[in-house]
């Protein structure tokens, strides 16, 4: 079974958007618009979740195991979504039903190509034994919000719970210098994460930090 992300609210885009025609299908039915930029749209389609840029004929799938196949036993998600100029970043789930395996993944899809540009493990839990949801085991450190470049340089703030422990926060940077964890602990904003240009921003403690993404 495929699960959309409940975070996203379906709205109606228009026929055009600044001049060039809308991607994909129109809304009716079982096709709508579930988020969209001045550049780019994020629909479902009977249950497949697609991206597209306006003007271009192809989309792509954000769900590329199950493509909304409502009779599977295995469930597949998306959340946290995020556009930069052609590429979409957002959070990627995939439950096995039969083997019990939760598979999570930080993605980068280009819009224009197809091309899967990253799929990264969000990260590793502080808490070996986190909840996680419906009694599932967990896909590891949930990330709170994404920010990304247009070159595909990404970061995301984790939130790890548990119901006994204070919740846990990372955030976490990838770009042209590999991966690293700038920050983690529990006085972190879950919601402070912001990007502006190559810097990027973070409340620790009431204390505002930064870095650069290359």
């Amino acid at each position: 079974m495929m699960a959309a992300a409940t975070a996203l609210v379906p709205t109606l885009a228009p026929a055009s958007l600044h001049g060039r025609p809308r991607c994909g299908p129109p809304n009716h039915g079982h096709v709508y618009t579930l988020v969209r930029s001045h550049r780019a749209r994020v629909f479902s389609d009977h249950g497949d979740v697609r991206g597209c840029l306006h003007g271009h004929r192809h989309s792509w799938s954000l769900t590329p195991r199950l493509h909304g196949d409502w009779t599977s036993s295995d469930t597949e998600s998306f959340a946290k979504l995020v556009f930069s100029q052609r590429l979409v970043g957002y959070l990627y789930f995939y439950w096995h039903a039969e083997q019990e395996v939760c598979f999570a993944r930080v993605r980068v899809l280009d819009l224009k190509t197809g091309r899967l540009r990253r799929s990264l493990l969000p990260g590793k839990r502080h808490y070996p034994g986190a909840d996680g949801p419906y009694g599932r085991p967990p896909c590891g450190p949930n990330p709170e919000r994404i920010v990304m470049k247009r070159n595909a340089s990404i970061a995301w703030l984790t939130v790890e719970r548990r119901s006994t422990e204070p919740t846990w926060f990372r955030v976490i940077r990838v770009d042209s210098r590999g991966r690293k964890t700038l920050d983690e602990g529990t006085a972190i904003d879950a919601e402070s994460l912001r990007r502006r240009g190559s810097t990027i921003t973070w409340r620790s403690g009431g204390v505002r930090r930064s870095a650069r993404l290359h």
